[in-house]
């Protein structure tokens, strides 16, 4: 198959008629989603290495990924929904970019035309299942998620034309806004497999190549049933674990500026509770009824200023400069002191408190990830640690059974005596 000679399909009958596909039949399918490993659901598939040539009756199909198991990628360019007053000034059909996928096939399935009777080949017999998440709402998403038809067009050929649709892709299950579907089940049903088999099995395409564009993330906390794939763990725990790392970098750089946000909503509490208790002490000196405050008015504006040390107060005398009516200025103040305790009261605690307790949830949260990220970081470390192990301890195998065949004794080599010739 060419890799640079694409077309994107205008429907998805295409496969069936080839009317829109100009005379080419579709054997390509493109994938935009969301992509997590499921380690619950085991594949149980045949070896890659021992895939039988294809049947008269069955149909293959080839599936390729962008990311590396564990992986998580950007969105590419072409899958980025962005719009100029409200008009799509990028396609998500524009740039196909199959040397962005992995050149090997991660999965290949065989299934009979007529009735879904499947084979599955993978690369090792025990590989977890993947799950694949839709939402056709392209603006809270910010891209394009769904599927495409291509055709090969040959060797000259270009990639994919603009989409149809402003979204570009057609959609696997169109009843629902958001899904989530299987890539593969061994039942007919709510699986992407079957869906692909629905619209080719009528179709002349015997090799069906499908490229999916998302992550292939493992849930952290599913890392448990790492132990039902030994071989498929040991291969990918290092870029699995990768992953980890970068998300707990993350993680941890989020709890320092939460408890950075928190421990200012908490000096901004505490300043507000203190504001809150001088209050009534500022208008008892404005009313002359503290004990160590008198005519504090007085002093300020007749410019006693060592008689008034309390700046709350000064910044509000300092509006009244000039103002010689004292007792006017007095209750004008203690008006505005006493409307500010009362939006203290209603509002300003409340809404810090508010404040702080979501950040104490939204720091307990990124806690947890971390804690999350750092007990499965140390299930690949721990794996790695056993895999050196399990191969010191195939060395001493070996190195025992040396001994066992030598009897026990130090292998000596015999002296070489060099037969003497009479001249």
């Amino acid at each position: 198959m060419d890799q640079n000679s694409l077309n994107r399909t205008m429907s998805i009958g295409d496969a069936y008629t080839n009317k829109m596909c100009k005379g080419y039949i579709c054997n390509t399918v493109r994938i935009s989603a969301h992509g997590v490993y499921n380690l619950t659901d085991n594949l149980q598939g045949n070896l890659l290495d021992n895939l039988p040539p294809l049947e008269f009756n069955k149909q293959r199909f080839y599936f390729y990924f962008r990311a590396n198991v564990g992986e998580c990628v950007m969105p590419r360019t072409s899958t980025i929904a962005v719009t100029n007053m409200g008009i799509p000034v990028s396609q998500s059909n524009r740039d196909f970019g199959i040397s962005d996928f992995k050149p090997r096939p991660l999965i290949i399935v065989d299934i009979t035309r007529d009735n879904y009777n499947i084979d599955i080949y993978t690369e090792f017999r025990n590989t977890p299942n993947i799950s694949l998440g839709f939402n056709t709402d392209k603006d809270k998403e910010r891209m394009y998620l769904g599927y495409s038809l291509y055709y090969i067009e040959g060797k000259n050929g270009r990639y994919g034309e603009y989409p149809e649709f402003d979204t570009g892709f057609q959609q696997f299950d169109t009843t629902r806004q958001q899904y989530t579907m299987k890539l593969l089940d061994r039942e007919y049903g709510y699986n992407v497999m079957s869906k692909i088999w629905d619209i080719f099995k009528s179709s002349q395409a015997n090799n069906i190549h499908i490229y999916v564009s998302s992550c292939l993330y493992v849930n952290p906390n599913e890392l448990q049933y790492n132990t039902m794939y030994p071989e498929w763990f040991s291969k990918y725990n290092q870029s699995i674990k990768t992953e980890y790392v970068d998300e707990l970098n993350r993680s941890d750089e989020t709890h320092r500026q939460l408890e950075t946000r928190l421990q200012g909503e908490n000096t901004q509490l505490e300043d507000i509770k203190r504001k809150y208790r001088n209050i009534p002490i500022f208008i008892s000196i404005l009313n002359g009824e503290h004990p160590n405050f008198d005519d504090y008015i007085q002093n300020y504006f007749g410019e006693n200023i060592d008689e008034c040390p309390i700046n709350e107060i000064n910044e509000e005398l300092d509006k009244y400069d000039g103002e010689t009516d004292y007792e006017k200025v007095k209750n004008s103040i203690i008006d505005e002191f006493k409307k500010e305790l009362e939006n203290i009261e209603n509002e300003q605690i409340f809404g810090v408190e508010i404040e702080i307790d979501d950040l104490s949830d939204k720091l307990s949260e990124a806690l947890d990830k971390s804690k999350n990220f750092k007990d499965a970081i140390e299930i690949c470390n721990q794996y790695n640690r056993n895999d050196i192990r399990q191969v010191d301890k195939q060395l001493q195998n070996i190195n025992n059974d040396e001994r066992i065949r030598d009897g026990g004794r130090k292998k000596t080599k015999k002296k070489k005596y060099k037969k003497k010739y009479n001249s």
